[in-house]
């Protein structure tokens, strides 16, 4: 029965997901992480509703919702980023590595 529920949540995901890709290959920057941030909010809301956990309490804090989701499947969720090998230079800002809550904390501010 849970597992029904997040299915809405993960399906948006998905699409901002591709969508959020495309506007990388395009160089829509700006669109991009937008788009990143909110597919990765409906991903771990998803993962929460699944899971039994309600998700409206959070709103659009993604730092709360990482902490959330991070219990239910630690070996699954990353404790550092790093940047992929073939991704360009100028695609990232000077720190290439930086714990996931550090992202999600910079993420949630913008």
């Amino acid at each position: 029965m849970a597992y029904g529920l997040g299915r809405p949540w993960r399906r948006t995901a998905d699409d901002n997901y591709v969508t959020a890709r495309w506007c990388y290959h395009e160089d829509l920057n700006i669109d991009f992480f937008w788009l990143a941030v909110r597919c990765l909010e409906k991903y771990l809301k998803a993962a929460l509703l699944m899971n039994g956990r309600p998700v409206f309490t959070y709103q659009h804090d993604i730092v709360r919702l990482y902490a959330a989701v991070k219990p239910l499947a630690p070996e699954l969720l990353p404790d550092m980023l790093a940047k992929p090998g073939d991704m360009p230079p100028q695609s990232l800002p000077p720190r290439l590595r930086a714990p996931a809550t550090t992202f999600t904390e910079r993420a949630n501010a913008s």
